[in-house]
């Protein structure tokens, strides 16, 4: 059996190296890059007879839609506060999370209305700064996870603004001004813009916007822009102004013309390019648009400078053939089309995907922090690590801290006692390996630090003669494993060799082991590990 994966419809095909791809059995990961796939398999007979399966298509749900974000709120201790996020689909799943440090990490909230779209929070001093999120999930267990909102909590306040900014009628190229009176102590002002409406807000960098009146330049891009302010007193005690809105008014209208298409960018895979146009005409609007199929259908664009007049493109192998073109449209409503370019990626040798080093377990107290970690080699790898709660019966996608690196870092606590974590690694032709499961044990008891109190030293020596590796340390219950690596600390493997298991490794030194590596895991009685510095083996003649 031979299992072929086809990108565009079955125009083309190529042989698959996904697991069982020859078998009659091909297992596939479904990755929304994968929609649309079509798969089918090549059969050959002992005498060199073939016979081609039909091909079947991989089709991904559609994904989650979020119609309004949760936003942020400022509101006075004590109070209470909901934060909310809609959908444009029905039947999911909700759950809020929190972050109590800038979101460099979440937990699941268990707050009223956690596992609902509307989140009940008490805004008490302690909350202070904590970030709100929710994870959606469909039916096919795809998740989406929504903005971050931030909980502001001000302290009181007697400062009130006698005077709000006004709204501003004006034409393009004037110079404007928005002003605010506040009465109060010590007070500090910062001014406000949002390009939405007032859906998001952004501190302003204008003249005048850390005083009471804010100087705009008026320019068509503006048209439509809102200015607030944020006044706070010496207590840090603050109010927010209400929104002003600048209008730019109608005048000469320039013909609308692109005076330069995007051209086709040849890339290799793994870089970013850009797509460019210029155009002339009266307060022009962009928006870029892309074809997975050859410009027979379009979609618009979310990707980086989608409204701009230049767009930027992650140049990989899933994008190879796409086309780019741009809709300028003016303030009179009327539009114009640039031609399509092409996005074509570059071959190259493929590497065969190999995981070179898996995740080990890990046994530690409860509230530290560990690291589950794999090397693989191949081309273009992405990585997706996955975790079970469950023994390995079902996985899900990690949202952890280097879900999508080499390295997942986990904060240990007693409710993830006995999960299981992996990752899957995928090459930029699609082919992906599943890494071993690694264990996560919560230990008790009283922990003394581990520590290195003497790291091994390079050893240099003739042919022949046989060196030992040292390392002292201090803890409780210390095991010991030295490792070896042949390729200059790319790789290692567990060492055999005479001593292995204690503080110090006896070796023969032969020419053969020139430039090897030498180090040692040290684990105590908790689970905790710590790893000395290399030690190089250097044999002379």
């Amino acid at each position: 059996y031979q299992w072929q994966a086809s990108k565009d419809g079955g125009n083309s095909w190529v042989d698959s190296k996904m697991s069982g791809y020859n078998t009659n059995k091909l297992s596939v990961n479904a990755i929304k890059e994968r929609n649309g796939y079509k798969f089918r398999c090549v059969v050959t007979d002992k005498y060199g007879n073939k016979m081609t399966s039909d091909a079947a298509t991989l089709t991904i749900a559609s994904t989650i839609t979020f119609t309004s974000q949760p936003e942020d709120i400022t509101t006075s201790a004590g109070s209470t506060v909901k934060f909310k996020v809609t959908t444009a689909e029905t039947g999911l799943k909700y759950q809020w999370q929190v972050s109590k440090d800038n979101g460099n990490n979440w937990i699941n909230s268990g707050m009223t209305g956690y596992n609902t779209n509307e989140l009940t929070v008490v805004a008490i001093k302690e909350r202070n700064g904590y970030m709100f999120r929710c994870v959606v999930t469909d039916g096919g267990s795809n998740k989406k996870v929504s903005d971050a909102a931030t909980l502001t909590i001000s302290a009181s306040t007697d400062t009130k603004i006698t005077s709000q900014p006004a709204d501003v009628t004006t034409e393009e190229g004037t110079t404007v001004t928005f002003k605010i009176t506040a009465t109060g102590t010590g007070l500090k002002y910062q001014w406000q813009t949002s390009k939405n409406g007032g859906n998001t807000w952004v501190n302003s960098g204008m003249t005048g916007y850390n005083t009471d009146t804010l100087t705009v330049y008026a320019t068509t891009a503006r048209d439509g822009y809102k200015f607030r302010c944020v006044v706070t007193d010496k207590s840090g005690g603050s109010v927010t102004s209400d929104a002003a809105t600048l209008t730019i008014g109608s005048g000469t209208t320039t013909e609308l013309k692109i005076t330069s298409q995007p051209t086709d960018v040849t890339t290799p895979d793994g870089t970013t390019v850009t797509f460019k146009i210029t155009a002339t005409g009266s307060g022009l609007k962009y928006q870029w648009q892309t074809s997975k199929n050859g410009g027979q259908t379009w979609v618009n664009s979310g990707m980086i400078g989608y409204n701009t007049n230049i767009l930027t493109v992650n140049a990989n192998n899933d994008r190879n053939g796409y086309k780019f073109r741009c809709i300028v449209t003016d303030k009179a409503g009327n539009t114009a089309t640039s031609n399509a370019a092409t996005l074509t990626i570059g071959s190259g040798t493929t590497t065969e995907i190999k995981i070179t080093s898996q995740p080990e377990n890990v046994t530690t107290p409860d509230g530290t922090t560990v690291i589950f970690k794999i090397t693989a080699t191949g081309n273009g790898l992405k990585y997706q690590w996955q975790t079970s709660k469950n023994g390995g019966q079902t996985w899900v996608n990690s949202g952890m801290t280097g879900y999508n690196t080499n390295t997942l870092t986990v904060n240990a606590n007693k409710d993830r006692n006995g999960y299981q974590f992996r990752c899957v690694v995928t090459d930029n032709a699609g082919n992906t390996a599943t890494s071993n499961a690694a264990t996560l044990t919560i230990g008790s008891g009283t922990t003394t630090e581990i520590k290195i109190t003497s790291q091994p030293a390079d050893v240099t020596t003739a042919d022949g003669t046989t060196v030992t590796f040292k390392i002292t340390a201090t803890g409780n219950g210390l095991k010991y494993q030295w490792q070896t690596s042949k390729d200059g600390g790319k790789t290692w493997v567990n060492s055999g060799m005479t001593g292995y298991n204690t503080n110090t490794l006896t070796v023969s030194a032969n020419k053969d082991r020139n430039g090897y590596q030498f180090r040692c895991i040290v684990t105590d009685s908790t689970g905790a590990k710590l790893t000395s510095s290399p030690a190089i083996l250097t044999v002379t003649k």
